[in-house]
């Protein structure tokens, strides 16, 4: 497998370990991946209350070979909780 095929990989499965519905309003978790697969994200869409939500949870971009995190707003980022090994 090469390598970009494994970063496709690892980032879907990394992405679906964040897949968990919020725990007040009609809020739905999307994953959303790009025809390439060089884009990866995680969004909240849906309403709390009278509240519109619509945002990025996660934004994940593969850039020459390396991953870049655009957008964490995770409660412990995954930065730092997901110590994977690329290489």
């Amino acid at each position: 497998m090469d390598r970009l095929s494994q970063y496709r990989k690892i980032l879907k499965n990394l992405l679906t370990q964040y897949v968990d519905k919020p725990s007040h309003g009609d809020i739905e978790p999307e994953i959303i991946i790009d025809a390439e697969g060089k884009h990866f994200e995680l969004m909240h869409m849906g309403w709390d209350g009278t509240r519109q939500v619509h945002g990025s949870v996660l934004h994940i971009d593969i850039i020459d070979e390396k991953i870049w995190i655009q957008h964490d707003d995770t409660s412990y980022g995954i930065g730092i909780i997901n110590r994977i090994r690329l290489g």
